[in-house]
């Protein structure tokens, strides 16, 4: 029983966060490209649902002559993107690195159009020009990377915070054995000199 008791002390609530954080961490890092999928499949189940919901209202507001068409049009609009998310969820993906791409490809002509422009500032515009390029090129392999880099984050903090709660068990199970209690309900503490 004090085993099990032991057992149940070291499980705190950081332990099984960062066992999720690890088991997250690795799917990321080793499936990129099914995990996108998979989340954007989620998401467009998630607003197909939303847009049901939104087509049952709309329905009932046009019986009774109160349907606007402003909100056909916001029922259109969320089935077409749950349709992009379920369908082609890659297109979608490849929206957000392309938009970046062309953001960090603009602003690296800019500052190369800069008048006192330093060397540095030349050679960190032309490694964003080709950056952004490279982004727009291939955004789902850029997604792909981005989520394995998440993985990794993840992975080495569910390791961090592993680490710590042992030694936070370590420190409280020091503090306990230094501290008694007497029959009275008193608690004595055990004073150590320190050498300066």
């Amino acid at each position: 029983m004090d085993k099990i008791k032991k057992l149940f002390k070291k499980f705190n609530s950081a332990t099984p966060l960062a066992i999720a954080f690890i088991i997250v961490g690795l799917v990321l890092l080793v499936l990129p490209g099914i995990t996108i999928k998979t989340v954007c499949l989620v998401l467009g189940i998630i607003t197909l649902t939303k847009g049901i919901i939104k087509l049952i209202g709309y329905i009932k507001k046009s019986e009774a002559n109160q349907g606007k068409t402003r909100e056909l049009i916001g029922v259109i609009f969320t089935f077409a993107i749950a349709f992009v998310l379920v369908i082609h969820p890659e297109r979608l993906l490849s929206i957000i690195p392309v938009l970046l791409g062309f953001g960090l490809f603009v602003y690296g002509i800019i500052n190369i159009l800069k008048a006192n422009k330093t060397t540095l500032q030349t050679i960190t515009s032309a490694i964003m020009m080709v950056t952004g390029l490279t982004i727009v090129a291939a955004p789902f392999a850029f997604a792909e990377a981005l989520t394995a880099i998440l993985g990794i984050a993840l992975i080495i903090l569910g390791v961090i915070l592993i680490i710590n709660n042992n030694k936070i068990i370590r420190l409280k199970s020091d503090i306990e054995t230094e501290l008694r209690t007497d029959e009275n309900g008193y608690t004595e503490i055990d004073f150590k000199d320190v050498d300066e």
